[in-house]
């Protein structure tokens, strides 16, 4: 699972996923959430197919707070046991209008069961 070391020596975990569907999109998102958040120490990274995998699980393992995520790339690295959803306690479906359309609504049906009760 990944999670992130703190300067005092405590695990960092992800707590917040924004699923978005397009990588497009999610790369926007990840770039407006740095440029509003720089001053507050909150992290974010973003993780979406199409790209190499080595460089977003390193900025995983960095420690974030918040992960935005398409759902191909998150499934895929859920699958592979190098990330788990058991400590997230948000939960933001962004553009969960196009989700059904877009035929993605059961790969977000698997990430809501993921995720704690």
């Amino acid at each position: 699972m990944l999670r992130a070391t703190i300067t005092n020596g405590t695990k960092r975990k992800i707590r917040s996923l924004i699923v978005i569907p397009a990588r497009e999109q999610a790369i926007k998102t990840g770039e407006r959430f740095k440029a509003y958040g720089r001053h507050t120490g909150i992290t974010c990274t973003v993780i979406f197919g199409g790209g190499y995998q080595n460089p977003q699980t390193s900025a995983l393992r960095t420690g974030i707070d918040i992960l935005i995520a398409t759902t191909g790339r998150l499934l895929d690295l859920m699958n592979q046991g190098q990330l788990t959803l058991h400590d997230m306690e948000i939960l933001i479906l962004a553009g969960a209008d196009r989700i059904p359309d877009m035929d993605f609504i059961h790969d977000v049906k698997r990430i809501i069961n993921a995720l704690p009760k």
